[in-house]
């Protein structure tokens, strides 16, 4: 159940499958972000590589970054012991009604608006803080017509996933 075990194990098996051990350079892999929370205590431990974690506390006056190293899964140098030693554990307290956010980059590296800029983390985050009150199914609306705003004149640049949860 400890997340940083998880990615270290995940990150020798894709190498081993990506044989990326070799004298080759091999850029594949992936970015992730696991939570492990204990349902009794709400107590929930964050490890991941290449995507921070977002969260806004209930009633919080900002949204809090975990941020993580900026590698990938079948990136991470050395063998699974030294993965697991360069990864970072968040443990962090929940309580009800805070909200967790985990994407990829897709969004905030969007060209679009007015000027075909890229959308920016900045303004995703504030994207999250601003609609973090509103019900789930209307925050992922929210979610998806800005995004097809922002970007309507200019096709995807790249993957984009968002998955946002409440702790009930």
């Amino acid at each position: 159940l400890d997340p940083k075990k998880i990615i270290a194990r995940l990150d020798k098996v894709i190498k081993f499958e990506l044989q990326s051990d070799s004298d080759q350079t091999n850029r594949d892999g992936m970015e992730l972000g696991i939570c492990v929370i204990d349902l009794d205590t709400l107590k929930m431990d964050f490890a991941g590589v290449g995507i921070p974690l977002r969260l806004v506390k209930y009633g919080g006056e900002e949204l809090s970054i975990f941020k993580t190293p900026r590698t990938m899964v079948g990136g991470i140098e050395g063998d699974e012991q030294e993965a697991f030693a360069s990864l970072k554990k968040e443990t962090i307290q929940l309580d009800p009604k805070d909200r967790i956010y985990l994407s990829s980059d897709g969004f905030q590296d969007q060209f679009g608006g007015p000027n075909d800029k890229k959308f920016l983390s900045r303004n995703f985050n504030k994207l999250l803080y601003e609609s973090s009150r509103l019900p789930i199914i209307e925050l992922q609306q929210k979610i998806q017509s800005t995004f097809s705003e922002w970007s309507k004149n200019t096709s995807q640049t790249d993957d984009l996933c968002v998955v946002g949860f409440e702790i009930k």
